[in-house]
């Protein structure tokens, strides 16, 4: 006896079908995550007075942006990242300043190896390293299995050039001491290292980090889109 092959079978097994064929292009096409990053300065007046609205003395993330939508705040730095899911990404936009660290004593002079007239009394550098003054953006973003959510490890940081420090460099020489000036970088940084679950499409701030003059907070506006291959 031959089983018998009815209507609703057949639409049963197509539907299936199809549902298996949807589920193999989502998982063929890949799936980018677009990470929006800024770095936003707001005035410490400006923050006590909101704060003031709270118990925690502290301003809660819907009276930031809300302030920022207000015309309060200055844009430092804004980063766009797009990347495939689980893969590490980065952004740097930087200015490279190499300062030397370590001097050592003059040499020769000594009028056998070297004749005294090439006899230098300052230090002479021995040892250089390379400070980056911009903004870098590092992060792993995870869309989560609902889809709904993405988990962000992440670490921003904005680093600022103030100017050059004089260092005095100088040894004694007998009852004679000679002194030697070099320049080195003045240099703020403010980073967060995090590990937070983003909703997609929405906006989350964190940090309120001091500058070097004490009179303003930096915030960090995060938001977090999921899209497909652009088209």
């Amino acid at each position: 006896m031959r089983p018998r092959i009815t209507q609703t079978f057949v639409v049963v097994i197509v539907m299936a079908c199809a549902c298996m064929m949807r589920t193999h292009a989502a998982e063929a096409l890949p799936t980018n995550v677009e990470i929006d990053v800024s770095f936003v300065s707001f005035e410490l007046k400006d923050i006590e007075i909101i704060a003031r609205e709270t118990v925690g003395a502290a301003p809660t993330q819907a009276q930031i942006r809300k302030a920022w939508m207000a015309g309060k705040g200055k844009l430092l730095a804004t980063n766009k990242v797009i990347g495939r899911s689980g893969e590490k990404i980065k952004t740097e936009g930087v200015l490279e300043k190499i300062y030397p660290t370590e001097y050592q004593p003059p040499m020769g002079g000594d009028g056998a190896t070297v004749p005294s007239y090439y006899y230098d009394p300052h230090p002479t550098p021995g040892g250089f390293t390379t400070r980056i003054i911009g903004c870098v953006v590092s992060l792993v973003p995870v869309i989560d299995e609902a889809q709904t959510c993405i988990n962000l490890m992440m670490t921003p940081e904005l680093t600022k050039f103030l100017g050059w420090n004089r260092v005095e460099v100088g040894q004694d020489e007998g009852q004679k001491k000679v002194t030697a000036w070099f320049l080195q970088p003045d240099v703020q940084a403010q980073k967060v290292t995090t590990n937070l679950i983003l909703p997609i499409g929405e906006t989350i701030v964190t940090g309120g980090l001091p500058d070097s003059t004490a009179k303003e907070l930096t915030y960090l506006f995060i938001t977090a889109r999921k899209g497909g291959l652009s088209r």
